[in-house]
């Protein structure tokens, strides 16, 4: 994953520890500020591919909006099983990244985008990526999408998100 972005020059730093595989472990074990970790869903798409969704750590997907995102209807959206995540992405359940590595489209969050920089997973459950929202935005297959409750609730009150 460095490789990678290293290929595209995009700054970014590497952050080793101990193994986490929920938002509650990076949580307790991680000393960063929580509000800029952004964990990814992995979701299965009928044809098994699989599609990234990225959204703050304390925000919940909206999955009408998933669907709309990713192309399928509401009764479609599901999470992609463990064994999908891998052989798709070759990354590890838990530490789903928004560096789709060019095999999966990956949607952020508008929310994300309001932070300089943001803690995301590496594809292993042992090491952290910070990089620049607007980095990850320039990636290949990467698109914006409003997929967090927060921006589903803003927008059905009338409120501009």
């Amino acid at each position: 994953m460095a490789a990678y972005l290293k290929d595209l020059n995009i700054p970014h730093h590497t952050i080793p520890h101990e193994p986490l595989r929920t938002v509650d472990d990076a949580v307790r074990i991680m000393p960063h500020d929580t509000g800029r970790m952004v964990k990814c869903l992995a979701f299965a798409r009928p044809d098994n591919s699989v599609a990234i969704v990225a959204l703050l750590a304390q925000s919940k997907a909206d999955y009408g909006a998933v669907a709309l995102a990713i192309g399928v209807s509401r009764k479609l959206v599901q999470l992609a099983p463990p064994t999908l995540v891998k052989e798709v992405l070759d990354m590890e359940a838990g530490a789903v990244s928004p560096i789709g590595l060019g095999v999966s489209t990956v949607h952020i969050d508008l929310e994300v985008m309001s932070l300089q920089t943001v803690l995301v997973g590496s594809g292993r459950v042992d090491c952290t990526l910070e990089v620049a929202p607007l980095d990850l935005i320039r990636l290949p297959l990467t698109s914006l999408a409003r997929v967090s409750r927060l921006w589903a609730r803003s927008e059905d009150s009338g409120i501009a998100g």
